[in-house]
């Protein structure tokens, strides 16, 4: 499935629109159906000096889409069907353009590639269309009365259109390339070794009777298990005779698709591999141990929520960069006020701890952050609340105990691995308050697990099992004083729970 996203621009006085923005937007939904909907048919999103900005929204096929979207580019025209009634969009464009192709590497995937559509002859777009605020209040990421925001809502990432419009791109066509998932099968996992087989499927438009895929040895390229690929489903799967951790993938398919390298995450060890200049985090990014970067001084509210990205693992990445930023902002010692510490952590049947997705996306920003700008400790104070989720008590420890023992494993675990010979391991510190509070707040800390300073960050969701999230910084000297005026007294009449 695929979007068809078009900006347009009714000047006063003219006689018909202007293209501003047209977008082929690929989509992880399934749509069979050769007939395309629209989510916004037409609707007025902001007027200014007497211009009115418009956005249509459709919904279909890639391949239907794909065909609109250049009919558009090359006629100026957009048909389609609302509520069964035909609808036109008559439009002018540049009468002359460029194009080139782009990796579409900006939002963290690698699903597509682009077309990116520029005008010979500049300017195209209205001064007011340069305005990063009023893009923000277009995409949803400001308040402004006189703007109604774009649908879908997170439609875009903030920025994103403002940085497209100011490269003067005025339309882009996505087009979709094949897409991998595989992971190891849990109950042919041996402890700290990996699995003995890997499923996955190639998700692609067309696939031959012959497509397979091969396991190598990353070092030696040596074949250590095959699999054909399923012409119907594009499903695989490889059974190696030992257990295998990290590897490459070679596909032989009808698409262009080569090699992937992966390593497989084990229990609560989420995998961040080391070298002697550059870690390679678990989503696949890599960071260069060097010189560190310069704080951010302000922080910059956002909103997150899973739905609003491709994919989980899309999802996830974005959030531990937003965890990045908050971190960054609060220095090298970081207290956090949470009534749920940093959640339950699962157990599988074998007895491994499994983090969620938000509980991983957490520790990965607390190594990019200790890379990139040092980190010396955190403090994380919950309380009673945690009594009531998740914990099994046992004959002889309650659910407390329960819960600590999780949290030393896992972090004892942690900083022993190869990562800590290459950068320093910081103080995780749990401490539980005496008193019950609901709200989330991330403070600079002054070393001793206590605040300091004037920096704060209210966090509305806990560390595990966010669906979405707001971010947003305390700007106000009065407000910072009255949270913590409160806060300060909570975490200094707190017990310790447990310091690795």
């Amino acid at each position: 499935m695929s979007l068809l996203v078009a900006l347009t621009l009714k000047a006063s006085g003219a006689t018909g629109e202007k293209l501003l923005f047209l977008h082929s937007k690929v989509i992880p939904d399934y749509e069979s159906s050769d007939d395309v909907f629209a989510l916004v048919s037409h609707r007025e999103c902001t007027k200014l000096a007497g211009s009115v900005v418009y956005e249509t929204c459709l919904a279909g096929r890639s391949e239907v889409i794909a065909k609109m979207f250049d009919r558009c580019i090359g006629s100026g025209e957009i048909r389609y069907k609302d509520k069964k009634a035909d609808k036109v969009l008559k439009l002018s464009l540049p009468s002359a353009h460029s194009v080139e192709e782009s990796v579409a590497d900006t939002e963290g995937r690698n699903d597509h590639v682009d077309k990116l559509y520029r005008p010979n002859k500049k300017p195209w777009f209205p001064e007011f269309m340069l305005d990063s605020g009023l893009l923000d209040a277009l995409c949803a990421y400001a308040i402004n009365d006189k703007v109604k925001p774009i649908y879908p809502a997170g439609l875009y990432d903030k920025g994103w259109l403002y940085g497209k419009i100011r490269d003067s791109i005025f339309a882009i066509r996505e087009e979709r390339q094949p897409f991998i998932g595989f992971h190891g099968v849990v109950t042919t996992a041996v402890a700290g070794r990996g699995c003995r087989e890997i499923i996955g499927f190639e998700q692609s438009d067309s696939r031959g009777e012959n497509d397979s895929c091969r396991l190598l040895d990353r070092d030696t390229k040596a074949v250590i298990a095959e699999s054909d690929i399923d012409p119907a489903t594009g499903l695989f799967s490889l059974s190696a005779a030992d257990p295998v951790r990290n590897g490459m993938l070679v596909f032989e398919t009808v698409c262009p698709v080569a090699s992937v390298d992966f390593g497989l995450i084990l229990g609560f060890d989420i995998r961040v591999d080391a070298a002697s200049c550059c870690i390679k985090d678990m989503y696949g990014n890599e960071k260069m141990i060097g010189k560190r970067k310069s704080r951010p001084k302000v922080f910059e509210e956002t909103t997150w929520y899973e739905a609003a990205s491709v994919g989980s693992s899309d999802a996830y990445s974005k959030l531990s960069e937003i965890f990045v930023r908050v971190l960054a902002t609060l220095g090298p010692d970081v207290v956090i006020a949470d009534p749920y510490f940093m959640g339950t952590i699962r157990q599988d049947d074998r007895g491994n701890l499994m983090l969620e997705p938000t509980q991983r996306a957490f520790i990965n920003a607390l190594v990019i952050v200790a890379v990139d700008y040092g980190l010396d400790s955190v403090t994380v104070v919950g309380n009673s609340r945690m009594n009531n989720h998740g914990e099994e008590a046992t004959d002889d420890k309650s659910k407390m105990d329960v819960l600590k023992a999780k949290y030393e494993c896992l972090w004892r675990n942690f900083f022993d691995g190869k990562l800590f010979e290459h950068i320093k391991p910081w103080k995780m510190v749990f401490r539980r308050a005496q008193t019950d509070f609901h709200n989330r707040y991330w403070f600079e800390g002054d070393g001793n697990g206590y605040i300091n300073g004037s920096r704060a960050v209210i966090v509305s969701n806990s560390l595990s099992g966010m669906i979405e999230a707001d971010f947003c910084g305390i700007d106000s000297q009065e407000h910072y004083n009255t949270v913590t005026s409160r806060y300060d007294n909570i975490i200094r009449k707190s017990d310790l729970f447990a310091e690795i």
